[in-house]
C-alpha cells in the first residue's frame, strides 16, 4: 500500500524536529529534573549524616562521663575501703557447710592451688553462739542417754554404731543440733 502523503510529510518533520528536540531536553529541561532530584537526595543525606554525627557525640560523651563516675567511685571506695592483705598471702577459707557442696569445694581448692596457699575449713559457728566444752564431738553418753550430734548424724556409719550402743545398753539415743541445747540436768563432762 502506497504510503499516504500526509504520513510521508509527518515522518520527514518528526525525523528533522527529533535531533533538534532531543538537544533542547538535553541542555535545558534534562538537567534541571536531574539537579531536582540529586538536590533532595543530597539534603535527605546530609540530613541523616548529621543525625549520625549527633548520636555518635552524643554516645562518645556519655561513655566519657561513665568513666569518670566509675574512676570516683573507685577513688572514693580506695578511700573508705580499709587496705586488705594480698590474697596470695592468706589461706582460702571455706565454711563447712559451703565445703560439703562439692562444687563450692572443688572451687575453692583450685583457687587455693592456683594461689599456692593451703585451703581452711571454718566452722559455721555465728559469734553471738558461745563456744561449749564439747565443740568437735560427736555425741555425749549419760546415764540414760546418748545425745547425737548433727554432725555425727551425717555419718552413717557412726551413726548407726551409737544406735547399736545405745540399744545394747538400754539407752535413748537423743538427736541434738548444738551442744548448747543439752538439757540443764545434764552434766557434760
Amino acid at each position: 500500500m502506497p504510503d499516504d502523503p500526509n504520513t510521508t510529510q509527518a515522518k520527514a518533520l518528526a525525523d528533522a524536529l527529533l535531533p533538534h528536540l532531543i538537544e533542547s531536553l538535553k541542555t535545558s529541561v534534562l538537567p534541571g529534573l536531574v539537579e531536582e532530584q540529586i538536590s533532595g537526595l543530597k539534603t535527605k543525606t546530609t540530613e541523616l549524616l548529621d543525625e549520625v554525627k549527633k548520636e555518635r557525640t552524643d554516645k562518645d560523651a556519655f561513655a566519657e562521663l561513665v568513666k569518670k563516675h566509675e574512676a570516683q567511685m573507685a577513688t572514693a571506695k580506695a578511700l573508705t575501703d580499709p587496705p586488705k592483705p594480698a590474697p596470695a598471702d592468706q589461706a582460702v577459707t571455706i565454711s563447712r557447710s559451703d565445703a560439703r557442696s562439692r562444687s563450692k569445694y572443688l572451687e575453692a581448692e583450685a583457687l587455693a592451688a592456683k594461689r599456692g596457699t593451703k585451703l581452711q575449713i571454718v566452722d559455721d559457728r555465728q559469734d553471738d553462739r558461745p563456744a561449749h566444752k564439747l565443740d568437735g564431738q560427736t555425741h555425749l553418753k549419760t546415764d540414760t542417754h546418748i545425745f547425737v550430734h548433727k554432725d555425727a548424724m551425717r555419718d552413717r556409719a557412726t551413726y548407726l554404731r551409737l544406735e547399736g550402743q545405745a540399744k545394747r545398753e538400754h539407752l535413748t539415743l537423743q538427736p541434738i543440733t548444738d551442744w548448747n541445747h543439752l538439757p540443764d540436768n545434764v552434766n557434760a563432762p
